[in-house]
């Protein structure tokens, strides 16, 4: 299942999905989440989009990404899933299967890009420490651009027994802490993360099939 994060993305959405229907997908590979649109033309194209075929469903809170990866691990169970933002344009009917091909014994995500660990602030720590036992955690040395990633039910099932699947983000300093956040997660749960790019600088001509466009939202 590919799951797409939506909030007020009139402005890229379309793209979105235009790329989508010149690359031979179709609908019903992909699940909409929208994570508290309250503009007009944004909720007006989720309803056509949901008469045209496609399941878009809306949380019961704003949550950012991470919140829509949740939502859909607990209400849309499927065996893997691909997790993008709308703002992101695909160039390939074999997007999932970029992903899948690294996905290898003991690894737990298949990252978009990466970068080295670092915090932008002390809140970002603080949050992880409200997330996490921090007495077990195990560090990780590099965090997940975006919150970007493929990854399997059967994974998420583990971390979640474990204790670390993530909260859901209040703010957009919670959702980047938790690029740093989900990294953690896997490793301290002993699963390995492959990156597609190890620059994330890259992810606007990436090459791989997946590109970012940068769309300024809180």
């Amino acid at each position: 299942m590919i799951v797409i994060a939506t909030n007020n993305g009139a402005n890229v959405l379309p793209a979105l999905i235009a790329s989508l229907h010149e690359t031979g997908h179709t609908p019903s590979e992909f699940l909409i989440v929208d994570t508290g649109t309250t503009e007009a033309t944004a909720r007006e194209y989720l309803a056509l989009l949901a008469t045209q075929g496609y399941c878009v469903t809306r949380t019961p809170y704003k949550g950012y990404d991470t919140g829509a990866w949740l939502w859909a691990y607990r209400e849309f169970p499927a065996d893997e899933y691909l997790f993008l933002h709308d703002s992101i344009l695909v160039d390939t009917p074999e997007i999932v299967n970029v992903f899948r091909r690294q996905w290898q014994h003991g690894v737990g995500a298949v990252a978009f890009a990466g970068f080295p660990m670092f915090f932008d602030n002390n809140a970002q720590m603080e949050f992880l420490a409200d997330c996490f036992d921090m007495d077990r955690v195990k560090a990780a040395e590099r965090g997940i651009f975006g919150n970007l990633f493929y990854t399997r039910h059967a994974v998420l099932q583990e971390m979640e027994a474990q204790g670390f699947l993530p909260s859901i983000p209040n703010d957009k300093n919670e959702c980047c802490a938790l690029e740093r956040g989900w990294a953690t997660a896997f490793r301290s749960c002993g699963f390995g993360v492959v990156e597609l790019l190890d620059n994330y600088r890259d992810v606007e001509t990436s090459g791989v099939g997946v590109r970012k466009v940068y769309q300024h939202r809180l």
